[in-house]
């Protein structure tokens, strides 16, 4: 039982992504073998699996208080958490993989796992998926068709990020505009509350979610 087939079943809960071991390629294709679950309670020595997220906020000691209840309920398998910025963990895991020092598993953003499946980087979940019973009714579309590339699935999603939009009710009753705002009134609706008096009538904190958002409608 490899230490990858261990962890399908200790940590897949987790989501993301499961490594190849010696099998990353700078470029072209590489194919490498699905992770399969692994089923029942395992009694084999005590092994350690290595897990790479880019949970540097909030999310980080909420991740870790799982792992640890996952490590204190299995005293043979030791799960090591590491977090570092979502940029240099995308730059350093094709070279650790291509060492045989990568992690067993990895936490990836979906417009990541096509380039790192191509690379042959990660497993495909398919048989995982399978045997655990997992499916499209678990999920929205959204986050579980982009898990998808070239047939094969490589992502189990792990979270959704939602956007809110909060507005000043007084001010929007003032201009006559009614929140919240969409993308095919936007233009019209920060002309209106200029012209009634509020300068700076948009604010945001500059993250790429919001870009998005915006770009899609």
């Amino acid at each position: 039982m490899g230490r990858r087939q261990l962890l399908a079943g200790g940590a897949a809960l987790a989501g993301g992504a499961f490594l190849a071991s010696c099998s990353a390629s700078v470029s072209g294709e590489t194919e490498v073998a699905p992770a399969r679950a692994f089923v029942g309670d395992y009694d084999g020595p005590q092994v350690q699996l290595e897990f790479w997220n880019p949970f540097t906020g909030g999310d980080g000691p909420t991740m870790q208080s799982i792992i640890d209840a996952f490590n204190a309920e299995h005293p043979n398998i030791r799960i090591r958490m590491t977090s570092m910025n979502a940029d240099d963990l995308y730059a350093k895991v094709l070279p650790a993989v291509g060492a045989d020092r990568g992690p067993d598993i990895a936490i990836m953003h979906l417009d990541q796992l096509p380039t790192f499946a191509l690379r042959g980087t990660i497993l495909n979940l398919d048989d995982l998926v399978d045997e655990l019973g997992l499916n499209a009714s678990d999920y929205i579309p959204t986050v579980w068709e982009p898990g998808v590339y070239r047939n094969h699935r490589y992502g189990i999603p792990l979270d959704v990020l939602t956007e809110l939009q909060y507005w000043n009710k007084a001010a929007f009753d003032d201009a006559g505009v009614r929140g919240p705002i969409r993308g095919e009134s936007f233009d019209q609706d920060m002309i209106t509350l200029q012209q009634a008096g509020h300068t700076h009538p948009f604010w945001v904190t500059p993250n790429w979610q919001l870009y998005l958002t915006l770009l899609a409608q």
